[in-house]
């Protein structure tokens, strides 16, 4: 299994961004293209991961808050303890009861971030968390999310967010006074076919936040990968992770608001 992962705090530098690719898997991460209307700890507090193994692909992102100690430590905890059975070649039936399996990543995360603030870490840290399990031997899709960050699934002729947007409270993991039974209502999960699917992609709010991100996510996630699709097999994972990123930094321009912009990109297919 190979691991990728860029911590946001790393990448400060505004209008620019960080990128890593292998094959076809890539993330980025930018602060943003215009400084953000409201105070944060980090300049740039978002994290993005994938690790790739002999049966899939997993994705993730966090957009952290009040610092990106808890963004880190939740990504940290998904590769550490997901990772290597969620993307390993024999698969061991946990499509079938995917929401508990989800749900206890999430919750684990979470307890994660517990300790490692407990240990002195960012008392106040807290994030966002989404993730994509691609496994194309079984034909899945399986993701999960907590709070506002999305997953995506490109076809050749339309995106989808799978994620609810815009319906669910605020609640972030890391928070102490949050529990098990009040978390679980806000977790969102489904597992669904990838037929037909050219990409899957995930970007945590400053891609699609009203006011400062792109106008029409949906369509604008659509053309860049139609983009993506015309340059060399070797490189659409990453020419979709980039120009995702840079359409949002366009936004941030003209809206003259920003936000740190993190995501991870899986692309499919192999046509010409």
């Amino acid at each position: 299994m190979n691991t990728a992962v860029l911590r946001g705090r790393k990448q400060t530098l505004l209008g620019g961004l960080s990128a890593i690719a292998e094959g076809d898997a890539a993330i980025v991460v930018s602060p943003g293209g215009a400084r953000k209307r409201y105070a944060s700890v980090d300049p740039n507090e978002d994290v993005a991961a994938f690790a790739r193994g002999e049966g899939g692909i997993l994705l993730t992102v966090a957009d952290g808050h009040h610092g990106g100690d808890a963004a880190e430590w939740a990504v940290e905890r998904i590769l550490e303890s997901c990772a290597p059975r969620w993307t390993a070649r024999a698969d061991d039936g946990f499509d079938r009861d995917w929401r508990e399996v989800a749900a206890n990543a999430l919750l684990d995360a979470n307890a994660a971030i517990l300790q490692r603030a407990a240990r002195g870490g960012q008392a106040a840290a807290r994030t966002t968390l989404a993730l994509a399990l691609v496994r194309p031997r079984e034909d899945l899709l399986a993701w999960a999310s907590v709070a506002d960050s999305l997953v995506f699934r490109v076809t050749e002729s339309e995106t989808r967010a799978v994620t609810p947007r815009g319906d669910r409270a605020p609640i972030f993991l890391g928070a102490p006074a949050e529990t098990e039974e009040s978390l679980r209502p806000h977790f969102a999960m489904g597992r669904e076919s990838l037929a037909g699917t050219r990409a899957v992609v995930l970007a945590t709010d400053g891609f699609a936040e009203a006011g400062i991100g792109v106008d029409a996510p949906e369509a604008t996630l659509l053309a860049v990968a139609e983009r993506a699709r015309r340059a060399d097999s070797a490189v659409r994972a990453l020419e979709l992770a980039r120009g995702l990123v840079e359409d949002a930094l366009g936004a941030h321009r003209r809206h003259r608001a920003g936000d740190n912009v993190a995501t991870a990109c899986a692309w499919l297919t192999r046509d010409p």
